[in-house]
């Protein structure tokens, strides 16, 4: 049963933070695009309708955040539209810097649409900005004033939370050649800043990177065991449903080119992909190429 639910209806990020393959290859270029708001409106009314079937009838969230900025989505009113149309919600990850006053007034246009707004950002202080989040420095001060905008205008401000990603003693990774020159306690440094100047709104520490199954192994290497993969410890091939902004039906988070794919939803339905032959023959591939070097990795005998 699908229990949880990642729709990528824009297929562009204005950031390349160090920590993200954006940073080292780009968005995949077949993929960028704009999900048709006719063609995310289908796919939401199957969820709809597929509830206590095929998807957990207590469903009532959908992420974005594949590497990309929902936020830049032209039909991003619509999406609020179809969401609140069919009961559900949506979990906004965004770096913060379209987050303006004009998205923030947008949002309140639809009150309890969206559930979370989590800013992912990994330093805020200007002098690092521009060398951690790959943005023009000037960006800086619009990321400060959309956050502050967004405390004090939200309607429900309890929906605002950051994400503050960075290493610690506790990251479980390798750094590898093109690993960034951080400072001495960089990442705690820039927690106890923003807990300065935000102290009302919720933080989060990101310390658990990976290297997303091998794509940054320039960068960072996670530790890994050996042998046969056998499961996915998040459930990402069970219970997890991931569409690019073209429709396809994808493996999961860190398959970022999206190359496992079991259908198109321009063409098929969700229940006929997600019961497929196809996907079966899919997951297999990948429990023996891309999931043997990913974090997530169940692997037998581990």
């Amino acid at each position: 049963m699908i229990n949880f639910i990642q729709i990528d209806p824009n297929g562009l990020c204005n950031a390349g933070c160090w920590f993200c393959p954006v940073s080292l290859v780009g968005n995949p270029k077949e993929h960028i695009s704009q999900m048709p708001p006719e063609l995310y409106e289908n796919i939401i009314k199957q969820i709809h309708e597929l509830k206590g079937d095929l998807i957990n009838p207590n469903l009532h969230f959908v992420y974005a955040s594949h590497y990309n900025e929902v936020l830049l989505y032209r039909y991003f009113e619509q999406m609020l539209q179809t969401l609140q149309k069919y009961n559900l919600t949506l979990c906004i990850l965004t770096n913060g810097v379209p987050l303006t006053p004009n998205k923030v007034d947008l949002i309140n246009k639809y009150p309890g649409v969206v559930s979370q707004i989590a800013i992912n950002a990994p330093v805020y202080e200007k002098r690092l900005f521009s060398k951690r989040t790959g943005m023009k420095e000037v960006l800086f001060d619009k990321l400060i004033s959309n956050i502050k905008y967004a405390e004090q205008n939200l309607h429900n401000p309890n929906v605002l939370l950051l994400q503050i990603n960075g290493i610690n003693e506790r990251s479980n990774i390798i750094k590898k050649e093109k690993f960034p020159e951080l400072e001495p306690d960089e990442f705690k440094h820039q927690v106890n800043i923003a807990k300065l100047l935000f102290p009302n709104i919720r933080i989060t520490e990101q310390w658990n990177l990976i290297d997303r199954a091998g794509l940054m192994d320039d960068v960072m290497e996670s530790k890994l065991p050996s042998g046969n993969v056998i499961g996915c410890s998040t459930k990402r091939d069970t219970e997890w449903l991931h569409v690019s902004p073209k429709g396809e039906v994808f493996l999961c988070c860190n398959d970022y080119h999206m190359d496992y794919t079991f259908g198109d939803l321009n063409t098929s339905s969700l229940k006929e992909i997600w019961m497929s032959d196809k996907r079966k023959r899919v997951l297999q591939t990948a429990f023996k190429s891309i999931c043997t070097s990913c974090s997530s990795a169940i692997f037998e005998n581990a």
